[in-house]
């Protein structure tokens, strides 16, 4: 980095220029409500009586996870012993930013020591080492700094404050989802008295027999632009000859029609169906009858089917393109939207199915043990937490308030004994606390053994279990993460089984990631706040329709995905302005940044003048005192 200097530079150690020191530590409990400024670690903290330091000075965190952070104090200042102080600054030879921006590109991987606790000493600084620039030419380096850096700093302060946006309105966007206002429209739309999909959608509309072709062709259009989550899926599957090599257009006009999907070299039709289709069957049975007179094959599906079996509906779809015969049409008793059920009639057929396969394992255990079943054996079945609903908002229609505990089964997993060696490196996958962070975990860091799995309390979850965080004072917990694989837990989440029922576990997670503040808040416990299967089963739920929480999933996913792409795109943004900055600090301390002037005075001439200075100050009396006593 200070190789090839340009003419009139010099190399410096740090201890040349500057007095690296170490203040007197104050408590938390020393500060006062008012007084000059304390800097600690991290910057400000507090205030306080006295101060260290008349001037603004440079000082390096030296403890701590940020140790090696740079700050600058502002003129009467206290500095803390948890920041080391470059006091004695020769300013006559060194600007004070000068220095500030060098530390700033150098950095202090070198320097710092530890590892569970990380410090930097003022005998580790000694290695530091800086190019000085003539006095004058640092200061036009500094000017040109605050120019090009002072827009820098403008365009990364606009891509945090668009992060912090995308984080609330990711919030907002959950927020919406589980208290049913973003379906609402959707609920609208499915009282009307001649229900539409989206649009339109091929249960009315653009059926009409009076419908033009120019009307035609424009609502298609619209309908390109307005597609809904499930459409926009599917296609990224069926675009750009990407399926199989076949040519798909989406929302085709087809004589009278505006079908969804077509391969026109296979004849082929593809309609997505939302729930407004199971009120319009005949429409659909007269639609598909005229556009098989025309040739055309139509397969339908519903789009739950999309959502929960996208391998089975590809499948079918690559049959159809290769000349097998479509598959028959969903069945009308399992296709979406013909189960009417209410929130509240979801949750009692949840209850009654836990109810059943309570008994169903209780009678096994009795036939396992060769007994009969007691005459009150059905009584002890414990019966799952209702929710304390004294203090929950309203809900819309056909939602209800359930809880966690009523509608899923909740376990606590356990770590095997890291004692036995056998227990460990098997092939089960092993979730610990800190791998439950807004992700879907399809994989873990370690791996039990079935001897560690029959040895400890933990047990296999399924597939689309929901994992909670209980303890941690960070982040942990209160996170939540969905299982993408079969995978066992260790005491410190809660697996929610979600699967058991026909609530999509997507649902559960956006409900729980939403309210993550709360359920931190729920704690109990003073030395370590954490959460328990008690009071994660008595989480509050909202439960609406399985129609309307496919809706729900659909929306949410489609939106969450777009606010990971622009969160992506922000990083990348400050990715390359952190590269931005470090080359302009390059071209700065290389000579590259301003031009040279010859008659410039040369970096060694002033400080040999500054030394001789100095030197004739150490000569004089020093004054008695301090302001406050120094530790080294």
């Amino acid at each position: 980095m200070i190789n090839d200097l340009p003419k009139n530079w010099i190399t410096v150690n740090l201890f040349e220029i500057s007095r690296p020191t170490q203040w007197k530590t104050i408590s938390i409990s020393e500060l006062k409500p008012e007084g000059y400024l304390v800097y600690g670690a991290n910057g400000l903290i507090g205030f306080y009586d006295k101060y260290t330091h008349e001037k603004p000075t440079v000082m390096i965190t030296c403890r701590g996870a940020s140790c090696g952070n740079i700050h600058v104090s502002k003129p009467f200042s206290y500095i803390n012993g948890n920041a080391m102080a470059l006091d004695g600054l020769l300013e006559e030879c060194c600007h004070l930013s000068y220095l500030e921006n060098f530390l700033r590109l150098r950095g202090f991987e070198d320097v710092i020591s530890g590892s569970a606790q990380p410090q930097i000493t003022r005998a580790s600084l000694q290695i530091i080492s800086l190019p000085l620039a003539p006095y004058k030419e640092q200061t036009r380096i500094v000017e040109k700094l605050e120019e090009l850096l002072s827009d820098l700093d403008a365009g990364v302060a606009e891509l945090k404050a668009a992060q912090k946006k995308l984080v609330q309105y990711r919030q907002s966007l959950l927020k919406a989802a589980v208290e049913g206002k973003l379906t609402e429209q959707w609920r609208t739309m499915q009282g009307a008295s001649s229900p539409l999909s989206p649009g339109g959608r091929g249960v009315g509309g653009e059926g009409d027999q009076t419908a033009n072709s120019a009307w035609l062709t424009q609502r298609a259009r619209d309908l390109r632009r307005e597609q809904t989550p499930m459409e926009q899926s599917l296609w990224q599957q069926l675009r750009a000859k990407r399926f199989a090599g076949f040519k798909f257009r989406r929302q085709q006009p087809i004589g009278r029609y505006i079908v969804d999907f077509v391969c026109f070299d296979q004849n082929l039709i593809i309609e997505l169906d939302g729930s407004q289709h199971a009120d319009a069957s005949n429409a659909d049975a007269q639609r598909d009858d005229w556009l098989r007179e025309q040739g055309f094959r139509v397969l339908r599906f519903w789009n739950n089917e999309w959502l929960t079996q996208q391998d089975s509906v590809l499948e079918t779809i690559w049959l159809a393109l290769h000349g097998a015969p479509p598959l028959p049409n969903p069945s009308p008793t399992g296709g979406e939207g013909l189960k009417n059920e209410t929130g509240a009639q979801l949750l009692e057929r949840i209850l009654i199915e836990r109810r059943a396969r309570w008994e169903a394992k209780q009678l096994a255990k009795f036939k396992e043990q060769g007994k009969a079943p007691s005459k009150d054996w059905q009584s002890k079945y414990p019966e799952p937490v209702k929710p304390d609903t004294s203090d929950l908002p309203e809900l819309p229609e056909g939602w209800v308030w359930s809880s966690i505990g009523q509608c899923f089964y909740v376990g606590v997993g356990a770590t095997p004994s890291r004692k036995e060696p056998e227990y460990w490196n098997g092939e089960i996958p092993w979730v610990s606390s800190g791998e439950v962070r807004f992700v879907e975990i399809t994989n873990t860091k370690e791996l039990i053994s079935r001897s560690g799995l029959n040895n400890s309390s933990t047990q296999i979850n399924p597939i689309g279990s929901v994992l909670l965080g209980m303890i941690g004072e960070g982040k942990t917990r209160g996170q939540v993460a969905i299982l993408g694989i079969e995978a066992a837990n260790n005491q410190n989440c809660a697996a929610i089984w979600v699967p058991e029922t026909d609530i999509p576990p997507e649902y559960v997670y956006y409900w729980l990631w939403s309210r993550y503040e709360e359920t931190r808040r729920g704690s109990s416990g003073n030395n370590q706040p954490a959460l328990n299967k008690s009071i994660v089963e008595k989480i509050p739920f909202p439960l609406p329709s399985l129609n309307e929480l496919n809706v729900i999933i659909g929306l949410v996913s489609t939106s969450l995905s777009q606010i990971e792409d622009q969160e992506a795109a922000i990083k990348y943004s400050l990715k390359q302005s952190a590269a931005q900055r470090k080359n302009i600090l390059k071209a700065a301390f290389s000579g590259q940044l301003v031009p040279q002037d010859p008659n410039d005075e040369p970096a060694s001439v002033l400080l040999e003048r500054i030394r001789a200075e100095r030197a004739t100050q150490e000569k004089a009396p020093k004054s008695r005192g301090r302001k406050s006593k120094e530790t080294t």
